[in-house]
C-alpha cells in the first residue's frame, strides 16, 4: 500500500475542491495555499487495518481527528501536545476505534 501511497492521495485530492498532495519533509515549511499532513497506518498482521491523518497548524503543533464522529485534538494517545507526529504516542487502544497507528509513512504537503 505505501508504494501506491502518493498516487492513492493524488487521485483522491481531485475528489476535494482541486486540492494537490505531494510528498514532502518534516522541516518544509507550507507556502501560500499550502498545509503539510502527516499519515500513519495501523495493521491487523500484515494487513494494513486504517489509516490516520494528523494535520500541522499554524503554530507548529499538530492536530487529528479520530473517527467519523470524533472531535479535532491537538494531544496525542498518551494526552500530550503533538509536537512531531512521526515520535507522537499513536497508540489508541482502548475507546472508540482502537488502534495502534505504529506504521508512520510520512509527511505530505497539500496545495489548494
Amino acid at each position: 500500500m505505501r508504494r501506491n501511497l502518493t498516487i492513492l492521495l493524488g487521485a483522491d485530492a481531485k475528489y476535494f475542491n482541486g486540492k494537490t498532495v505531494k510528498p514532502t519533509t518534516a522541516d518544509a515549511k507550507p507556502g501560500y495555499r499550502q498545509y503539510k499532513i502527516a499519515l500513519a497506518f495501523s495493521y491487523v498482521g500484515s494487513t494494513a487495518r486504517d489509516f490516520h491523518f494528523f494535520r500541522q497548524d499554524k503554530g507548529g503543533y499538530w492536530s487529528h481527528k479520530r473517527g467519523y464522529e470524533g472531535y479535532i485534538q491537538n494531544t496525542d494517545a498518551g494526552n500530550f501536545k503533538i509536537y512531531d507526529p512521526s515520535v507522537c504516542d499513536r497508540d489508541f487502544g482502548s475507546g472508540y476505534e482502537p488502534h495502534n497507528y505504529y506504521d508512520f509513512a510520512g509527511y505530505y504537503m497539500v496545495t489548494y
